[in-house]
């Protein structure tokens, strides 16, 4: 990582296994436990805004853009550092992204609602938003039908994810608390009070 650049994103794949920071104008892939990087991808599209790995850590998918003005999505194959897919030319800066387990399909999440692909590994049954106003909505990844509207959360939704082992999603919150939800539930199975205030990232 370039001195004094500041790390805007992290993801790490268990699967690769490799750790992936933005860095310089790209993005650097350091093996587990090393402390350089072994390559590098090439994100000439802004500033990198999140990073995640592909459910088999085949693929990351890169999103950002520049600040107030347009934003972009690449998905990159990581051994070859080659580009998979790219969305690019939209009105704002793409804070956030999941992609579903076979690649089929991406979601993006912008300045007002966080987003991820939820469901089993395999393919992906629903998908998961968040927003600035607290309220969590699961839908039906195909149609987009919503199945539930989750109110629980009381301030900001800053970040969403889904957990592959456990068939659960948390989300984190400006109002000090990460909830734990079932796609199939309207209802959050835990409530953790992190005591810390503002909980602005999960992984």
């Amino acid at each position: 990582v370039t001195p004094g650049s500041p790390i805007r994103a992290m993801a790490f794949s268990p699967r690769a296994p490799l750790l992936a920071t933005n860095g310089g104008a790209g993005i650097l892939l350091f093996p587990d436990g090393a402390d350089q990087p072994a390559w590098s991808l090439d994100f000439p599209l802004g500033e990198v805004e999140s990073l995640r790995f592909s459910r088999d850590g085949e693929h990351l998918l890169v999103t950002g853009g520049v600040r107030g003005r347009r934003g972009a999505a690449v998905v990159y194959h990581v051994r070859t550092a080659k580009e998979h897919s790219r969305i690019s030319g939209l009105g704002r800066e793409i804070l956030t992204g999941d992609l579903s387990p076979l690649l089929s399909q991406m979601i993006l999440g912008g300045p007002e609602k966080m987003d991820s692909f939820i469901g089993d590994q395999q393919d992906g049954n629903y998908v998961a938003t968040g927003d600035r106003s607290g309220v969590a909505v699961v839908s039906e990844a195909d149609t987009g039908r919503q199945l539930h509207v989750l109110r629980e959360h009381t301030s900001a939704i800053n970040a969403l994810r889904f957990r592959h082992d456990a068939g659960q999603f948390a989300t984190a919150s400006d109002d000090d608390t990460v909830r734990l939800w079932t796609p199939e539930e309207n209802q959050s199975v835990k409530s953790i009070n992190t005591g810390h205030g503002r909980v602005l990232a999960l992984e």
